[in-house]
């Protein structure tokens, strides 16, 4: 058996992380810590294992999906002082990041006049300019990587702040930083892990800090900010905004400006789409039509069997189990109803509208909620009934994340909706040695819930996802 050296360097390389981070960890945990002493130890462990994975996920794979335009819209910014990539798609600019590549299809807005515009992503491409101009592609991934071990630390203080034990919250962090879809996204150039921060950010001020202006200005200019990440926050913008207005309705002079730079934050948006989508519709047609697919497109997010969360991490099925103790057994305080109301909307679109999901699934679209997820993942783990399916399941979450960070160019969602990596991602034509995995899982995630218009039906058993 001759196994490929990229995989002997990924495994070798991404082990000696686990390792340092984990020795890391441990050696700490094991110390009494202050709640500022163990956030500090989990984000700069957390920052050692991201920036070192960064390295190696940079050099591994190339940019996929949008990353490449991200990165190309960047490079305008930086030498022609605007937004507009059409010169760099003809240059080939991507050669600088994509050697081996001799054609991009172009994904972003095309208008009549031969410009070429990244839609309304106008602040998390701006993010991305003094990374791109001090390394370039591999700098960006590095700042990405800062960016998630960030969100780590606050998802932390988040727990933290809703009452969670200091001990149970950072080992939940862990968790969520060691398993997908954080460990194969932490350095990856989309725009989830922003929107998270910003999302997280806000909801911590609006229900946790004084209401005082200057909280006032960081939770609005958070909340503005939102769709000029992506128009998918728009689904976060509005219950945020409701929250915004009933923290500070006493300060009618707050509450008021907030509402005029929303109206004038919502009209600059329209004129901006106006523009740079010349000769399309304002809102991308058919991608924000009603999908055929919605319940398969909902199952998809959680079952799907190439990159559904429950496929990915299954330790999350315990979210579930947390949700349903808070909402029934808890009687649902009003924390927990204010997280419920905030991903309800976003569930519902992510399913129902193609442009927010209902064409496209992946673990990655789950980063904004993710916070919120291990809120529920952290009440869900305090049953004592369910301790050796909980061992079972972090232990799986675990290794698949290992697996995943050591071989990233498994973890690429190719909306095949089949399980395509588990059985090769060792030995090329040697799939029967793994064939009564591949059943198993098969059994447990269908294809047939991959919301992609098109995609065959697959799997033995099209209602094997309720084997939860």
């Amino acid at each position: 058996m001759v196994i490929p050296l990229k995989v002997l360097i990924g495994t070798c390389y991404v082990s000696i992380l686990y390792l340092g981070a984990g020795l890391f960890f441990f050696l700490r945990g094991r110390r009494e810590l202050t709640n500022k002493q163990l956030a500090g130890t989990l984000f700069l462990g957390v920052v050692f294992l991201y920036l070192g994975l960064a390295l190696w996920t940079s050099r591994a794979i190339a940019p996929t999906g949008d990353e490449p335009f991200y990165l190309l819209a960047a490079k305008s910014i930086i030498t022609d002082k605007d937004l507009d990539i059409s010169n760099n798609y003809r240059q080939k600019d991507w050669k600088a990041f994509m050697p081996k590549t001799d054609k991009l299809n172009i994904w972003p807005s095309l208008r009549p006049d031969g410009r070429i515009y990244m839609d309304e992503r106008v602040l998390f491409i701006a993010g991305m300019v003094v990374p791109y101009l001090i390394g370039g592609f591999a700098a960006t991934a590095l700042f990405m990587a800062l960016l998630s071990s960030i969100l780590i630390w606050l998802i932390y203080n988040y727990l933290l702040s809703v009452g969670f034990a200091q001990k149970k919250s950072f080992w939940v962090c862990l968790i969520t930083a060691f398993s997908q879809p954080m460990i194969t996204m932490n350095s990856r150039i989309y725009h989830n892990v922003s929107g998270a921060i910003l999302i997280l950010w806000a909801f911590l001020i609006l229900n946790h800090k004084p209401r005082n202006s200057l909280n006032a200005l960081i939770a609005g200019s958070s909340i503005l900010a939102l769709p000029w990440l992506h128009i998918n926050y728009l689904a976060f913008c509005f219950p945020l905004a409701f929250m915004y207005l009933f923290s500070f309705w006493k300060n009618k002079k707050i509450s008021g400006i907030f509402i005029l730079l929303g109206i004038l934050d919502i009209i600059i948006f329209l004129v901006y789409r106006l523009h740079i989508r010349l000769g399309h519709d304002l809102f991308g047609g058919n991608d924000y039509e009603l999908t055929p697919f919605i319940w398969r497109s909902l199952l998809a997010l959680f079952f799907d069997q190439e990159a559904g969360l429950f496929f990915l991490s299954p330790v999350y099925i315990f979210s579930f189990i947390g949700f349903f103790s808070a909402f029934f057994h808890d009687h649902a305080p009003k924390k927990q109803l204010l997280v419920i109301f905030l991903i309800f909307g976003f569930l519902i679109l992510q399913g129902c509208l193609t442009a927010f999901g209902g064409g496209y699934d992946t673990g990655r679209t789950l980063i904004p909620i993710l916070p919120f997820l291990a809120l529920f993942l952290s009440r869900g783990l305090e049953s004592n009934r369910f301790k050796l399916v909980a061992t079972v399941l972090i232990a799986y979450s675990i290794i698949a994340g290992y697996l995943a960070a050591a071989l990233p160019w498994l973890a690429i969602n190719y909306e095949k909706a089949s399980n395509t990596w588990l059985p090769t991602f060792l030995i090329p034509g040697r799939e029967h040695y793994f064939s009564l995995l591949v059943i198993l899982i098969t059994l447990l995630f269908m294809g047939y819930f991959n919301g992609t218009p098109g995609t065959k039906v697959r799997g033995l058993l099209r209602g094997g996802w309720i084997w939860v």
